[in-house]
């Protein structure tokens, strides 16, 4: 400051200039800006009965991730997955689909792996980290935490030699499940000393003791998971298996007509089994008569293909199944879902999505479908009733993939 000024008047510049920033003088400067910011869309307007639904974004608003402490958790919460391009640091968020917010988020570690118990009440969080950072001995650790405010109930359980995916957690067929009564917690693992003869651990849930140890039993798909016996499905044979005994040991129960599977949903409350195959026709199965109930060839367009997922709604009546259209050849990531009756095949909509996804998921009650860009990160929220895009959650971590969906609301 210019010496010609004395102490006092410069006191009382400085003085000045308090009072004028606290009037506001400063409030043309931006606001401090927080962390991964999520940018929603929405879309409003009607929607036709049968479309391919391209969506047009009419509004936006911005929002942040910070949670409020006085934020009550949500009626049906989902939580997304994000492996976080294979860092050593990722996250698992929970959502609010309702409300369209990001409600917490768990700070995870190397390629994590996430179930939650059939009740909704915990999640079982399996990841891995190094003992000098980038480097030294992996350590393979379990952890379980509150599903509805995100509080570790424990932590760093070992779980030596888990199997770990490349790139993006399994959609289906995880590495890491549950038992259909919640129980039991199966865990697949590389072999030792041959890491390709894999093994396969059971804990129990209540204890986290491991009950069983051995090798990693022939299941292509999972259907029912029981503490000691599953029933699969590989190819086109459905069959029983102990998990605990070697191969071979399985019992045929039915062999359906058609082509190797690519996806299969089961109705537990029918007890029937949904399988499509690379000929796009679809077959169902009575895994309780231990017959075929009917197969059917899908209508779809040309040069489009079926990708790797299928979601069938839980009143049975809507199977989703991904497509691969001529716009993306990628594998594994799909660009459109088309929607079918289960009663007569009947093709009601097919659901262009905005940018490639990795993973779709259908809402506890069926009315909301969710899907995960990791290239766009982001979150996608569609109306079922208008098959129409209602919100995108942009800026979602690093590369959101998995969608882990309560089978319940709160």
């Amino acid at each position: 400051m210019d010496s010609r000024y004395g102490s006092q008047d410069r006191g009382r510049i400085w003085v000045l200039l308090f009072i004028l920033l606290s009037l506001g003088v400063g409030s043309c400067m931006p606001p401090l800006s927080t962390a991964n910011p999520i940018t929603l869309h929405y879309q409003t307007g009607a929607s036709p009965t049968v479309a391919i639904s391209t969506p047009f974004i009419t509004t936006e608003q911005i929002v942040t991730a910070t949670p409020l402490a006085t934020t009550p958790p949500p009626k049906r919460p989902i939580y997304v997955v994000d492996p976080n391009d294979q860092n050593i640091l990722s996250n698992i968020f929970m959502i609010d689909p309702d409300t369209h917010r990001m409600v917490w988020t768990i700070q995870t570690r190397l390629l994590p792996e996430a179930v939650l118990s059939p009740d909704g009440q915990r999640l079982y969080v399996a990841d891995s980290y190094h003992t000098q950072v980038t480097r030294g001995v992996q350590i393979d650790a379990l952890s379980i935490y509150d599903a509805h405010n995100g509080n570790l109930i424990a932590d760093d359980t070992s779980i030596q030699g888990r199997l770990l995916y490349k790139a993006w957690p399994l959609t289906r067929d995880s590495f890491m499940f549950l038992s259909d009564d919640g129980r039991q917690l199966f865990i697949e693992k590389y072999g030792d000393p041959d890491i390709h003869q894999l093994r396969l651990a059971k804990l129990n849930t209540a204890t986290l003791k491991t009950m069983y140890e051995g090798l990693l039993p022939p299941c292509d798909h999972r259907i029912e998971v029981m503490s000691d016996q599953w029933i699969c499905y590989d190819n086109t044979t459905l069959f029983e298996i102990n998990p605990q005994l070697k191969s071979g040991s399985e019992t045929t129960l039915l062999t359906a007509p058609g082509s190797p599977a690519v996806s299969v949903a089961f109705d537990a409350q029918t007890n029937r089994l949904y399988t499509i195959d690379s000929n796009q026709t679809v077959t169902v199965v009575d895994i309780k008569e231990k017959t075929v109930v009917g197969a059917q060839r899908l209508e779809v367009s040309s040069g489009w293909q079926f990708g790797h997922d299928i979601v069938l709604a839980r009143d049975g009546k809507r199977l989703y199944v991904s497509l691969n259209t001529n716009v993306n050849k990628d594998g594994i990531f799909i660009d459109a879902i088309a929607v079918y009756e289960t009663a007569d095949w009947k093709l009601i909509a097919t659901i262009s999505l905005a940018s490639p996804i990795y993973h779709f998921a259908l809402s506890a009650a069926g009315d909301q479908l969710y899907a995960t860009s990791p290239n766009d990160r982001s979150l996608a929220i569609y109306d079922t009733g208008s098959f129409q895009r209602i919100a995108l959650m942009r800026g979602l971590g690093g590369t959101p993939s998995l969608i882990l969906v309560p089978l319940t609301a709160r």
